[in-house]
C-alpha cells in the first residue's frame, strides 16, 4: 500500500510542485478559558455565537485553495451575513437542486465554503440572523451542513447542502462586491497554506489537506483552572452558581475529594477530577421541545455563569427525555489560537454539555482548562508538522485492519487501498489534550482523521496514533 500511495502522491507534485509550497499561515492567539475576572470575554454569548462555521474553505482555482479554523483575520463569514441574509429572505431567485458532481465541479472555481460542525437547523440560522421572514429555502433544506458563495466571474449564488442534497439560489441583483474583492486580497497575499483535494487520490473530493507545511504549530500549555482556585473564589463561583449566599448552602465532602454544594433544588458539585457540574431538577414536565428557546436559554446561562471566548462553538445536538420531559443536549468544543482541540478525558464528554429544557437548565457540565499562554511564539522544534497524506501512508498496516474489520472482510480485497481511502470523511488539523496533569500539560498537534463515523488522531510529528473516539 505505501508504494501505491507514494506514487499517487509523486505524480500529483510533478504537476503542482511549484504552487504547493507555502508556508503555514498561523493565527493570532487566543485563550481557551478561564475563571480569572480580568480575563473574562467581555461580550455576551449570544445564539449568533452558537450558529456560526466551524470550518471555511476557500478556493481560489482548480488547484488553489485554503482551508481556515477561525475567521478572526479575514472575517470572510461576518462579511457574508449580510448577502446571505439577503439571499434567505429574497422573493425573487431561482432554486434548482443540483448534482453531488456538479456541486463538487463549484469548487474548482473562485469561491468561499462554510461548514458547520454539526447539521444546523436553517429555521435557528435564520434567528440567529435576524431573519424573521424567511423564504422557502428554509421549508425546501430544513437542515444544512454548509453554505457555498460563488465569487467567480458574472453573478453570484449560493448552494445549501446537507449531505448529499444541494441547492443552487441564483439571485438576478445580488452584488456581493466586497466578498469577492477581499477573497482577491487573501489570493494576492499568498499569505495562507496551499490545500489540494484528495480526489486526486481516489478519497472524496469534498477532502482538502495540505501537501507541504513549512513550520510547527506553537507549543501550548493548559492547566485546570479548578485546581489553582483558592477557597474565596471557590466561594464566589458557589454562589454565582447557586444564587445564595455561601452561608445557607450545605455542603457535602466526598471520599475522593469532590465537594458537593445545594440549596433547595440546585446542586453544584466541584470534582477531583477538575470538571464541575451544576444541576436544577425540573420543576414542571416539558411536554413540547421548542430548539431556539432552548438554544437561547443556553446562550444566556452561559453568558451569565460561564467564561466564555470567541473559540467556543457548538459542535452537536440531541433531542433529549428525562421524567416525561423533552428538550435538548448541547456539547460544545473550543479552538485555540484558531485551532480545533479534542479532548482525551474519558471521565468526559466534552468541554461543555448542556440539558436543557426549552426556559429550564437541567444540568450544565464544564471542563475548564485554560492557556497558560507559556512561551507563545516558541516552535516545538524545527521539524516540520508531516502532510495528513504521509501520516496515512506511515498508517498503511492500521487502515488497512481498520477497514477489514469495519466491513467485516475474510479475505484482503486487491483494491483495498481504494477502498481505504473512500472510507476516509474528513481530514483535519488539531490540537489534543491528554487531559493527564493538572498543571502544565502540553497540548499535542494532530491530524485528526474521521473513518467511518470514527475520529482517530496522530501526532502530527511523528505519525503515531495518540487517540480514538
Amino acid at each position: 500500500m505505501k508504494e501505491r500511495l507514494k506514487t499517487f502522491l509523486l505524480i500529483s507534485l510533478v504537476s503542482i510542485s511549484i504552487i504547493l509550497t507555502k508556508n503555514l499561515w498561523l493565527q493570532a492567539p487566543e485563550q481557551l478559558f478561564t475563571f480569572a475576572d480580568k480575563e473574562r470575554e467581555l461580550n455576551s454569548y449570544v445564539l449568533a455565537d452558537m450558529i456560526a462555521p466551524s470550518k471555511y474553505l476557500l478556493n481560489f482555482s482548480e488547484i488553489n485553495h485554503t482551508i481556515l479554523y477561525d475567521d478572526m483575520k479575514y472575517g470572510i463569514w461576518d462579511k457574508s451575513k449580510s448577502s446571505l441574509i439577503e439571499a434567505l429572505t429574497a422573493k425573487e431567485f431561482e432554486l434548482k437542486e443540483i448534482s453531488n458532481e456538479e456541486f463538487i465541479n463549484y469548487h474548482n472555481v473562485k469561491s468561499a465554503v462554510f461548514y458547520f460542525a454539526d447539521d444546523t437547523n436553517s429555521y435557528i440560522l435564520t434567528r440567529a440572523l435576524d431573519i424573521k421572514d424567511p423564504n422557502d429555502i428554509v421549508d425546501r433544506m430544513p437542515y444544512m451542513d454548509s453554505i457555498y458563495i460563488y465569487l467567480g466571474d458574472g453573478n453570484s449564488f449560493f448552494i445549501f447542502s446537507n449531505d448529499d442534497k444541494h441547492l443552487a439560489a441564483h439571485y438576478p441583483k445580488m452584488d456581493i462586491s466586497s466578498l469577492k474583492e477581499e477573497l482577491d486580497i487573501i489570493d494576492e497575499s499568498q499569505e495562507y497554506t496551499y490545500y489540494h483535494s484528495m480526489k486526486w487520490y481516489g478519497a472524496k473530493p469534498n477532502i482538502y489537506i495540505p501537501l507541504e507545511i513549512e513550520y510547527s504549530l506553537p507549543e501550548i500549555y493548559v492547566a485546570n483552572d479548578l485546581y489553582s482556585m483558592n477557597e474565596s473564589e471557590k466561594k464566589q463561583l458557589v454562589e454565582k452558581f447557586l444564587g445564595k449566599d455561601i452561608g445557607y448552602i450545605r455542603q457535602i465532602v466526598e471520599g475522593n475529594g469532590s465537594t458537593i454544594y445545594v440549596y433547595n433544588q440546585k446542586y453544584l458539585k466541584l470534582n477531583s477530577n477538575g470538571l464541575i457540574e451544576y444541576f436544577h431538577a425540573l420543576e414542571n414536565r416539558v411536554t413540547e421541545r421548542n430548539l431556539f428557546l432552548s438554544l437561547s436559554t443556553a446562550a444566556d446561562f452561559l453568558s451569565s455563569n460561564a467564561e466564555i471566548l470567541k473559540g467556543m462553538y457548538l459542535a452537536d445536538v440531541q433531542e433529549i427525555e428525562q421524567d416525561g420531559s423533552v428538550g435538548y443536549k448541547l456539547s460544545y468544543r473550543f479552538r485555540v489560537r484558531g485551532i480545533p482541540i479534542l479532548l482525551g478525558n474519558r471521565e468526559v464528554e466534552e468541554y461543555v454539555t448542556i440539558e436543557v429544557f426549552n426556559d429550564h437548565i437541567r444540568s450544565y457540565k464544564y471542563y475548564p482548562r485554560k492557556d497558560m499562554n507559556k512561551l507563545p511564539n516558541r516552535n516545538i522544534d524545527k521539524s516540520k508538522i508531516l502532510p495528513a497524506f504521509d501520516v496515512i501512508d506511515k498508517n498503511a498496516g492500521f487502515f488497512k485492519e481498520l477497514y477489514i474489520d469495519t466491513f467485516n472482510i475474510d479475505n484482503m480485497p486487491e483494491n483495498i487501498v481504494d477502498g481505504v481511502l473512500a472510507s476516509i470523511e474528513d481530514i483535519t488539523l488539531a490540537y489534543y489534550d491528554p487531559c493527564l496533569m493538572e498543571y502544565n500539560e502540553k497540548l499535542i498537534p494532530v491530524w485528526a482523521i474521521r473513518f467511518k463515523g470514527k475520529t482517530y488522531a496522530f501526532d502530527a510529528y511523528n505519525g503515531i496514533l495518540v487517540y480514538e473516539r
